[in-house]
């Protein structure tokens, strides 16, 4: 990111050369790190270890039912579902399933096979994914992995502030809970998008945003959570949630944990989302373009 440097009586260049040559190496020691991450998971796979508690907390998972519970299809019938295995589906949804035609019903419970299976292997995946981007993955844009002030907007900036400040004046309130404000900036939010126009078109794998979107990226495998989100997390967005009634009920003074994503609609790929409830304390929904 841009560094502020005392100039003296040093030429220019001579800086920029050291700034420039200690970013390269700082670039080939990540890589060297990732490049053990990634066989370390590849070994773990092969013997069949699961993740720790700790790991799958990481990537927001902290309750068993994550595995069973609330599995999304979108065909032949769009819904979520519990899935412990297809006898006890085949048992518990037996009105549904004698409703649907033979080809209907196997391609029920395939969709529901694979999603369970997804999760399974979830963990071991992104974290695969996300070692190989560290290694391979030439950012266009590296100053946004830093937070910094003019990422945020200055009308979010100044409620942040009033709210740390105990004189907050609440957000226009669309509903009991759901405020719009802006939080980012229109520069971050461009440079975001051709951050991620740029990963698209890098060829590395991507992982899918959550179980109803199929196209779009999570953050957190961009390695975008240790400079960028975990500080926007803790020193903007807590303070801010603890000073709202509904989202400090709702535990927003003390959320610890984020799931970042972008999903992105096209036609013939993702055109709509179902309803679904988000298992979070607070949602922040931001349009980048």
């Amino acid at each position: 990111h841009p560094a502020r440097v005392a100039v003296g009586s040093e030429p220019r260049g001579t800086i920029f050369l050291n700034l420039a040559w200690l970013r390269t190496a700082a670039l080939a020691l990540r890589r060297l790190i990732s490049r053990g991450t990634l066989a370390r998971v590849a070994l773990a796979q092969r013997l069949g270890i699961p993740p720790s508690a700790a790991t799958q907390r990481q990537h927001g998972i902290d309750c068993a039912c994550y595995y069973t519970e609330n599995l999304f299809v979108r065909s032949p019938v769009e819904g979520h579902f519990c899935f412990e295995g297809r006898t006890a589906f085949e048992r518990r949804e037996r009105p549904l399933l004698e409703s649907l035609s033979f080809e209907a019903r196997d391609e029920l419970l395939s969709m529901l096979e694979a999603e369970a299976a997804r999760r399974r292997g979830i963990v071991p995946a992104a974290a695969a994914r996300k070692a190989r981007v560290a290694a391979e993955y030439s950012p266009l844009h590296p100053e946004l992995w830093t937070l910094c002030e003019r990422w945020l907007h200055r009308d979010f900036v100044a409620l942040v502030e009033q709210a740390r400040a105990g004189e907050l004046r609440r957000p226009p309130q669309l509903a009991p809970g759901i405020y719009t404000l802006p939080v980012l900036s229109e520069l971050f939010c461009r440079l975001l998008t051709e951050e991620l126009a740029h990963f698209g078109a890098s060829g590395l794998p991507v992982g899918q945003p959550n179980s109803m979107n199929r196209h779009g990226a999570l953050l957190d495998e961009l390695g975008l959570s240790a400079g960028l989100l975990d500080p926007l997390l803790s020193d903007w967005l807590r303070p801010l949630c603890a000073a709202l009634p509904p989202l400090a009920a709702a535990g927003g003074a003390s959320i610890d944990h984020h799931k970042a994503f972008v999903v992105a609609y096209r036609l013939g790929e993702d055109e709509s989302l179902s309803m679904h409830v988000d298992n979070a304390e607070a949602s922040l929904h931001e349009a980048l373009g």
